[in-house]
């Protein structure tokens, strides 16, 4: 059910389907603080996930009303649930980000946030993925950020690039010539 309405909170009445997703989250993160057993939880269908809160991370994504800070609201709680995360979630919050930084124009604030994402996902062991170095050099190259911050990021996450993620250090470089020389 947050999947559908994720498809619907791109436009109209300030982000009602995306407020409804928010609720619903809500409603069964409620539910399952119930003192009921984990396997009535389960039948009853009403315990909140890594899918729920992905789904949710969507739904802010095509939201034009959501901003940077209520994704970090969701990402904190997220973080605090007793989930078991996995990189999937963290590249959707990461994705995420990177759809918000000309929305919210704070891409200091996003950098930052990005970098608690990555320090959360080294400290719970999670494996960074190629999509996870790719989703922060967007970000960097969003944020302004020269070729040679995007060159150490690459070798600091110790994940190796791919043709994608050089494209998008050569974009950014190129970017970077034509501002110089205009």
């Amino acid at each position: 059910m947050l999947r559908a309405w994720s498809k619907f909170s791109r436009g109209g009445g300030e982000g009602y389907a995306t407020k409804r997703a928010v609720r619903l989250l809500d409603r069964m993160e409620a539910l399952a603080g119930e003192s009921v057993s984990e396997s009535e939880r389960r039948r009853r269908g009403v315990s909140a996930d890594v899918i729920s809160y992905a789904t949710v991370a969507q739904c802010y994504g095509r939201s034009r009303f959501v901003r940077l800070e209520s994704l970090k609201g969701l990402y904190r709680r997220m973080i605090n649930s007793d989930l078991v995360l996995d990189s999937t979630v963290f590249n959707v919050i990461l994705n995420v980000a990177a759809k918000k930084i000309t929305a919210s124009r704070r891409s200091e604030e996003c950098v930052a946030f990005m970098a608690e994402v990555l320090d959360d996902m080294k400290s719970n062991g999670i494996e960074m993925d190629n999509y996870t170095l790719n989703t922060a050099l967007e970000i960097y190259h969003k944020c302004g950020k020269d070729g040679d911050e995007m060159l150490k990021l690459l070798q600091e996450m110790d994940v190796s690039a791919s043709l994608i993620s050089y494209n998008i250090i050569l974009k950014n470089l190129c970017q970077q010539d034509r501002k110089t020389h205009v």
